[in-house]
C-alpha cells in the first residue's frame, strides 16, 4: 500500500505543479504552529450583487519576541498575504471546444493575491476577521460564482521578515480530490505565488472599498495616497 501511494504522488506532482523538491526550509516546525498567531478559518460568500467576499479569521495568542517588543501585549509590523485559486470552468469548456481535448488541470487554474498590513494587534485571544473582495463579474465570467469555497488558498502571516508557523495555512481541493501531501501543497504554494501577478489588482482588501468591512478587524493600514 505504501509503495502504491508513493507512486501516485510521484505521478500527481509533476502533472499539476512542476517545481523544485520540498526543502527543509519549506517544512515548518509543527510544534510552533499557531503558537503566536493562529489561522482559524477562511470562508467565501457572494453578496449576490457586486462582490465575492473572502473572510480570513485569525487569533493573536502570544508575542513571538517579547524581549525586543515595544509592548509585549501588542504584536507590531504584521503582514497577512492571501493567495486564492479557482478552477476556471469557462476556460476548461473553451479549451475542449477549440481543441477537442480535455485540458490539464494546470491550464484551468487562476490565482489571485492581496495583502494587508497591520501596524499593531493586541494579544487578547479575540478572533480578528480580515476581509478581501473580488468582483462578482469575474466569478460569473469564469463559472465559479456559486462555489462555496476556493479550490485552493495560501495564508501567510509575517512579523517583519519572520514568517509565523501556521496550521492548515495551505489547502488545495479540486474535482473532489483533497490534496494533503506536503510536497504537493508546497508546490501549489509556489505556483500560486508565481502566477498570481497575472490577476494583480482584482483581489483587494475589502476596507479599501467600504470601511464597514473593518468590523471585527484589527488595525489595518490604508495605502499611502499619491497625488
Amino acid at each position: 500500500m505504501k509503495i502504491y501511494l508513493r507512486t501516485c504522488l510521484l505521478i500527481i506532482t509533476p502533472i499539476f505543479f512542476a517545481g523544485s523538491p520540498l526543502s527543509s526550509q519549506d517544512k515548518p516546525d509543527k510544534r510552533l504552529e499557531n503558537k503566536w498567531i493562529s489561522f482559524d478559518r477562511l470562508s467565501l460568500q457572494s453578496d449576490g450583487r457586486k462582490w465575492m467576499t473572502v473572510a480570513v479569521q485569525l487569533t493573536p495568542k502570544d508575542h513571538p519576541n517579547k524581549d525586543a517588543a515595544l509592548n509585549e501585549k501588542f504584536i507590531d509590523d504584521i503582514q497577512v498575504d492571501l493567495y486564492l485559486c479557482f478552477k476556471n470552468k469557462t476556460k476548461e469548456k473553451k479549451i475542449f471546444k477549440d481543441t477537442g481535448r480535455k485540458p490539464q488541470l494546470k491550464e484551468t487554474l487562476d490565482y489571485y493575491h492581496a495583502y494587508v498590513e497591520i501596524p499593531t494587534m493586541e494579544v487578547d485571544f479575540r478572533t480578528k476577521t480580515i476581509q478581501f473582495i473580488l468582483p462578482i463579474e469575474i466569478a460569473k465570467r469564469d463559472g465559479w460564482d456559486r462555489t462555496q469555497k476556493p479550490d485552493g488558498y495560501v495564508i501567510e502571516i509575517k512579523m517583519g521578515e519572520t514568517i509565523m508557523p501556521l496550521k492548515d495555512s495551505i489547502a488545495f481541493a479540486v474535482d473532489g480530490k483533497n490534496y494533503r501531501d506536503d510536497e504537493i501543497l508546497q508546490n501549489f504554494k509556489r505556483e500560486a505565488i508565481a502566477n498570481s501577478s497575472e490577476t494583480k489588482g482584482l483581489l483587494m482588501p475589502a476596507h479599501l472599498v467600504d470601511a464597514s468591512f473593518l468590523n471585527d478587524a484589527p488595525v489595518l493600514k490604508f495605502p499611502k495616497q499619491s497625488y
